[in-house]
């Protein structure tokens, strides 16, 4: 049964897994001051948000990936180049689902919107329909990482047979990742505000290196997920 305390302990004991959050964090954290230091112009903001989104986006991919075919180590490497090319390729294979989800969802909360006036049925209803969305976007994402084929991100067959039960242990997943940071990162955040108060540019910085080590725990646990819940030729065979 996936595990976010596994995620977690793999992820942290994993070769170099500090100095590879601190450094795939300074992109991050100058994102942020770009946007705290913009003075209304976000155009440099804007591409840096971007560029950060896209190395990012392929560094949790890549996390995915190592998990799921059982490589030794769960963070990628430092080569930020091979990030961008798995990022870029990634966004090309899922971009379609992405788009055509997210506007299938738009379309039912316009739906809800006009039908329902009750405040708290509706705000029901929209969390429902965007994680029915969002878990086919994510059995999506789960199919892709396993071999970075495209045509495997579309494979309909087995994303209406699994995403459901997807959506269901996603949903169990998120209270860990809260758990896990209101322990750690929570504690550390309490310090830095009793002794130096907060925000400030270290705990800002440590704020972002906690969001990239998230980012692999999140991969990890989704390709846990991947594993248990998507059924594979190597699996069907062993039966």
């Amino acid at each position: 049964m996936a595990s976010i305390k596994d995620a977690f302990e793999e992820s942290i004991q994993d070769n170099m897994t500090a100095l590879k959050c601190f450094i795939y964090a300074i992109p991050l954290y100058y994102t942020v001051h770009l946007y705290i230091t913009s003075s209304g112009n976000y155009m440099a903001f804007g591409w840096m948000a971007a560029i950060t989104f896209i190395l990012l986006f392929g560094f949790m991919l890549q996390c995915t990936s190592n998990v799921r075919n059982g490589r030794d180590q769960v963070l990628p490497s430092f080569n930020i180049f091979s990030l961008f090319f798995s990022s870029i390729k990634g966004l090309i294979a899922l971009g379609p689902s992405i788009a055509l989800n997210c506007w299938l969802a738009t379309l039912v909360i316009d739906i809800i919107n006009t039908n329902l006036t009750e405040p708290k049925t509706a705000l029901t209803f929209k969390i429902i329909t965007w994680f029915v969305f969002g878990s086919i976007i994510l059995t999506g994402y789960m199919l892709y990482s396993k071999n970075f084929k495209i045509s495997d991100a579309y494979n309909l067959k087995i994303i209406s047979e699994t995403s459901m039960d997807i959506m269901i242990k996603i949903i169990f997943m998120i209270p860990g990742v809260l758990v896990v940071n209101g322990i750690f990162v929570g504690a550390v955040t309490y310090i830095f505000w009793i002794f130096f108060g907060i925000p400030n540019m270290v705990c800002t910085f440590f704020w972002c290196i906690a969001g990239v080590f998230n980012l692999a725990m999140i991969g990890h646990y989704i390709a846990q997920l991947d594993y248990e819940s998507i059924p594979t030729e190597e699996k069907d065979n062993k039966f």
